[in-house]
């Protein structure tokens, strides 16, 4: 499901007519707890790359805490500032998606310079 607008999206496909069939079922036999999240956009040229991915801050135990987005609306990971330029990373190991890892490494270090 997106986590910004609560619609179901097919895997790398985006908001089709299979995925709100499925989820419409889904959602009959199962109750999700359902929390609509806003996600900031960044989008920037490297070089001869694009690096594009969502994110969504929020507090929780005194840190600050990013869930991270791929362009396909996909979750890709968490990320947690312990302080100025340390970040730990969290990931759902088995996920089966194999994501471009410069990610993990560019990410940190972008909300460094655009989040205060």
């Amino acid at each position: 499901m997106d986590v910004e607008y609560g619609q179901w999206v097919e895997q790398d496909m985006g908001f089709t007519v299979l995925a709100d069939m499925i989820g419409k079922k889904i959602d009959q036999l199962y109750y999700f707890d359902w929390c609509k999240k806003m996600l900031t956009w960044f989008e920037e040229p490297e070089n001869d790359k694009h690096i594009r991915f969502g994110y969504h801050a929020d507090h929780t135990a005194g840190y600050l805490v990013y869930e991270i987005f791929a362009p396909n609306r996909r979750y890709m990971f968490t990320l947690v500032k312990l302080q100025s330029h340390v970040w730990q990373l969290f990931k759902i190991p088995g996920s089966g998606w194999a994501y471009d890892q410069e990610y993990v490494q560019k990410i940190p270090f972008i909300l460094d310079e655009i989040v205060t």
